[in-house]
């Protein structure tokens, strides 16, 4: 593969991704709302509380775009984001019951979409992969 395929190869994976998750999962939700919810409850559920600071650190998402996200989220019904003791100036995002009942509906289809796209790929190559994937971010993160 040339060099210049692997932006393309990436985009058109990517898009696959999007596309098969649009196509399986019929809730009320992005995907990127969906991973922003199951890493709440992940955080949740290891006694940590969740800030947006975390979510924009996590996922390498711009403030305004966690913001935004959030506000729907949070008009939805799915997430509160409650005022911290120690600090009122940030907020504690909390999941709604609702938002817990999406997270399975979700994560069973998220984990039958890894296995597949992991299937025929052994142990060594994924390592590689992943390794290399890791060396192209940190290049990436370098003209940010």
């Amino acid at each position: 593969m040339m060099e210049e395929d692997v932006v393309l190869e990436l985009k058109k994976i990517a898009n696959l991704m999007k596309r098969t998750i649009d196509q399986k999962i019929n809730i009320k939700v992005t995907n990127t709302q969906c991973m922003i919810l199951n890493f709440i409850y992940d955080n949740n559920n290891r006694g940590r509380v969740v800030y947006q600071k975390d979510i924009e650190d996590f996922f390498e998402i711009r403030r305004s775009s966690v913001c935004e996200i959030l506000n729907g989220l949070e008009k939805n019904g799915l997430i509160k984001r409650c005022s911290c003791d120690s600090d009122l100036r940030i907020k504690e995002i909390k999941l709604e019951k609702e938002a817990i009942n999406l997270v399975f509906e979700f994560r069973e289809f998220f984990d039958s979409l890894k296995q597949k796209i992991i299937q025929n790929i052994s142990k060594p190559e994924l390592e590689t992969f992943c390794l290399v994937l890791k060396k192209m971010r940190e290049n990436l993160e370098e003209l940010c």
